[in-house]
């Protein structure tokens, strides 16, 4: 694997290892159930469109 494949994996086991990203992840998984499912996200995106 050349240097750009190492810098790449470098960066991916930063982000993976990344504590705030980790608890920000878990916040966002346990907020999901909350927030609808795909026909809600189908309503919000098809409230954004023009008439």
């Amino acid at each position: 694997m050349g240097g750009c494949g190492q810098t790449l994996r470098a960066a991916l086991n930063g982000l993976v290892a990344d504590p705030q990203r980790i608890a920000r992840s878990r916040q966002l998984q346990a907020d999901a159930p909350a927030e609808g499912d795909t026909s809600r996200a189908a309503d919000l995106v098809e409230d954004t469109l023009p008439a």
